[in-house]
């Protein structure tokens, strides 16, 4: 089943709500997927469990890591539901819009798995690079709040970086649909 028109519309915050709303769990599910690994493996190593907490999120610096058991399993699944809803809509909608040209393209193109090797040619279009870091800079963010969650351990800082990645999108989004 394809996504409706407005979670095609609003994927982004649906995207945010599947990431967060897993946290809410902790209060069934109080201890993290990473913390209970640790407290595993520290005895085992003879080694403190700040530091093996530490060493997982540098191996893995994922937002699942710092999900509650539930949580984590929770966002995996309506994660990768939501994502096929949205990939068969798009690709409903691209097939309408472009034709044969589109489904030439999809046969040629895994849906969910990346090749090794080139499938198409290039379209011969020379990449911006300044452009498409812009519009990535808040995953670079997301990426540097985990980052300092792994460092710090705290989620104070964490939450300060984040939310200055995610005002500076708002920011960078609103000048770029009034200019």
């Amino acid at each position: 089943m394809k996504a409706t028109d407005w979670e095609f519309r609003y994927w982004a915050m649906i995207f945010g709500l599947i990431i967060g709303m897993p946290f809410w769990l902790y209060s069934i599910d109080s201890q993290n997927v990473t913390a209970a690994l640790a407290n595993w493996l520290a005895p085992l190593t003879h080694s403190d469990p700040a530091l093996v907490t530490r060493v997982i999120f540098r191996l893995a610096a994922a937002l699942g890591a710092m999900m509650s058991h539930l949580g984590g399993f929770v966002a995996v699944i309506a994660m990768g539901v939501f994502c096929y809803r949205l990939i068969l809509r798009e690709e409903s909608e691209l097939g309408t819009a472009q034709g044969a040209p589109y489904e030439t393209f999809r046969e040629a193109v895994p849906r969910l798995l990346p090749s090794p090797r080139t499938q198409i040619p290039s379209a011969g279009g020379r990449a911006i690079w300044t452009d498409g870091f812009r519009a990535e800079a808040w995953y670079w963010g997301f990426a540097l709040s985990l980052g300092v969650f792994t460092a710090t351990l705290e989620i104070k800082p964490f939450l300060i970086v984040l939310g200055v990645s995610i005002a500076l999108f708002w920011v960078h989004s609103a000048k770029h649909k009034t200019g």
